[in-house]
């Protein structure tokens, strides 16, 4: 998504950005639907000598100016072709978590990019100490937000309650995220067990697909809380989901970026409830901006959670500032002219001014 932004704004502002990415990506289909070039173009590894061949002459017909690398194997094929054909490269990280410690992931960072961006501020950290990249190398741009798509004036849940089944008042708490390990989903349905008698009408939705669906769908059924949690895919339309939901919470149990997610619910003026680790106290502040927990605690997930739904106007409190501090650090405009103002400055280097 964040991609798929960047892509949107660039294109609005004038440049003519284009995307190279496998054959059925997702990604592809969705910035095709903007009106973006793509190429498909098969990467079967990090060192696949086809795809970089084909790759550095993509670039040389469409004349690239830059590439952006987002994730591992295009990092690897990307910036070598990249390199191949003299064009800058910045890598964008969107994760927090531990860089694999062998001298080839050394070598994407510190020898086939010219700049590093981080969504947060912890996974620049940790960036440099487990790479040796020079600090000043690596420049932090969190994810923005559209504040007027993420409204809470003008966005209403209702259709997305009726589409469930839920009727208003009915607690209704949610998570939107990819469904990995990290994420903490498990958490968050045993602390739904611990719930279930407080709060017997509470409806739990889990937003967003992936590798550990089948897993967390035998834990709803082991646990008996078919009628409680549901698990809904993913969608598209998050505002309005975000909009249907009295709480959203983060059980992650790992170090994150910054999570798109996150900081769309606290530009809707949802109360959040999420793990206390690094990437996302840069966002949330406890008891100002949402509460946190001990990651991997389910009891202290459910005490925080029943707190908020038995004191709602704390929660819309805690919202509101949410939204407040959104609009003055996250805002879209913020992101993508400061992705903007790099690109030109890598581009300034390379051409000598």
């Amino acid at each position: 998504m964040r991609t798929w932004t960047e892509v949107r704004e660039l294109a609005a502002r004038g440049y003519r950005p284009e995307v190279v990415c496998p054959p059925g990506a997702r990604l592809g289909d969705e910035v095709g639907g903007l009106g973006c070039p793509v190429a498909r173009i098969p990467m079967r590894g990090p060192l696949d000598p086809v795809a970089v061949v084909r790759i550095a002459r993509h670039l040389r017909a469409v004349r690239a100016d830059l590439v952006n690398t987002h994730s591992s194997v295009d990092s690897w094929v990307g910036s070598l072709a990249a390199r191949l054909t003299g064009v800058p490269v910045l890598r964008t990280r969107h994760l927090a978590g531990a860089v694999p410690r062998n001298p080839l992931s050394t070598l994407v960072y510190r020898r086939l990019c010219d700049r590093i961006v981080t969504t947060g501020e912890f996974a620049r950290r940790r960036l440099v100490a487990e790479t040796g990249v020079p600090p000043e190398k690596v420049v932090v741009i969190p994810t923005g937000i559209d504040m007027g798509a993420f409204d809470p004036d003008r966005v209403r849940g209702d259709g997305v309650r009726a589409e469930w089944g839920i009727a208003p008042g009915t607690p209704l708490l949610g998570v939107v995220a990819v469904l990995r390990l990290r994420k903490g989903h498990a958490v968050l349905v045993e602390a739904c067990r611990q719930l279930r008698s407080a709060f017997p009408g509470l409806h739990v939705v889990l937003v967003g697909d992936g590798p550990i669906r089948d897993r967390i769908e035998e834990q709803v059924r082991d646990l008996d809380l078919d009628g409680t949690v549901r698990l809904v895919g993913h969608r598209r339309d998050i505002p309005d989901v975000l909009a249907a939901l009295d709480m959203f919470v983060l059980p992650s149990i790992e170090p994150e970026g910054v999570p798109q997610a996150v900081v769309q619910a606290l530009a809707m003026g949802r109360p959040v409830v999420a793990s206390d680790v690094e990437g996302l106290t840069e966002v949330l502040r406890d008891g100002e901006t949402g509460l946190l927990v001990p990651p991997r605690d389910p009891a202290a997930l459910a005490e925080a959670i029943a707190a908020l739904l038995r004191d709602p106007a704390r929660g819309a409190t805690l919202g509101a500032a949410g939204r407040r501090l959104v609009e003055k650090q996250f805002s879209l405009e913020t992101m993508v002219g400061r992705l903007e103002a790099l690109y030109a400055e890598i581009l300034a280097g390379r051409r000598g001014g």
